[in-house]
């Protein structure tokens, strides 16, 4: 079918990739890059939603995301 839409998997941020580990610092789930990269393969756009705190900027996201490996 042409013109249709892929379904699209939305993330967010916190709790549901990553977690808060000890002294604070943000750490990815073991299986995060699997689970993301499954649902690639499978045809699924997918799309990240948080609500950061006021004054966030998306460099500062995109630093976030690059440090965890998961920019891509």
């Amino acid at each position: 079918m042409s013109g249709v839409c892929p379904a699209t998997v939305f993330f967010d941020l916190g709790d549901t990739l990553t977690y808060t580990g000890p002294g604070g610092v943000r750490l990815r789930y073991a299986d995060t890059l699997d689970c993301l990269q499954i649902l690639k393969n499978r045809g699924y756009r997918l799309g990240l939603l948080s609500n950061q705190a006021a004054g966030t900027t998306l460099a500062t996201v995109q630093a976030i995301l690059d440090g965890l490996h998961l920019s891509r």
